[in-house]
């Protein structure tokens, strides 16, 4: 009767362990972080906090020291013009040095206000707002003009846009 009980409760540590690394993992690979800042910017751009998470997730995977090869910044990924865009658009304070785009609340509110823009830019059509926050709206513009937009538009930013509405599923169900 002891053999059992204590093979018993070692095969219920053993799936507590396991469990609690599998929830470590994916909590890895899907961090719930900056969850005061997103929901901030959320409620004040009337976009869903899990479509913030997956940009940030398919931009930066939460780097906010992320630098891309085109200068692009932090967790949302701004280039320096586009900050300041935003800024001029929504009567903010410029930001004085392109490093200021590191502070993650920084660039978490003018990433969300710039895919504000940018879904109010296309109607409400999050595939070419997502596809513009990442190939740029000059560019998506194009593609829509041209009448073939998905035989036009690059490879990498439709798979941009899949990512994300994959990470905005799993987000919708964690956060």
């Amino acid at each position: 009767m002891k053999k059992v009980l204590t093979y018993s409760l070692i095969g219920i540590f053993s799936g507590v362990v396991i469990l609690g690394i599998c929830f470590f993992s994916f909590r890895m690979i899907y961090p719930i972080a900056y969850k005061n800042e997103i929901e901030k910017y959320a409620i004040e751009t009337s976009i869903d906090k899990a479509l913030i998470y997956a940009v940030i997730k398919a931009e930066s995977s939460f780097k906010a020291n992320a630098k891309s090869s085109k200068d692009a910044m932090g967790l949302m990924q701004l280039k320096e013009e586009t900050a300041k865009y935003v800024c001029e658009l929504n009567s903010f304070e410029y930001i004085t040095n392109k490093e200021e785009l590191f502070k993650p609340e920084l660039n978490i509110k003018l990433g969300t206000y710039y895919l504000k823009y940018l879904i109010n830019k296309f109607d409400g059509n999050l595939k070419y707002a997502l596809i513009a926050y990442n190939a740029g709206e000059t560019k998506t513009r194009e593609w829509i003009n041209s009448g073939e937009f998905d035989k036009n538009c690059y490879k990498i930013s439709l798979n941009y846009y899949k990512n994300v509405l994959k990470y905005k599923k799993i987000y919708n169900k964690i956060v």
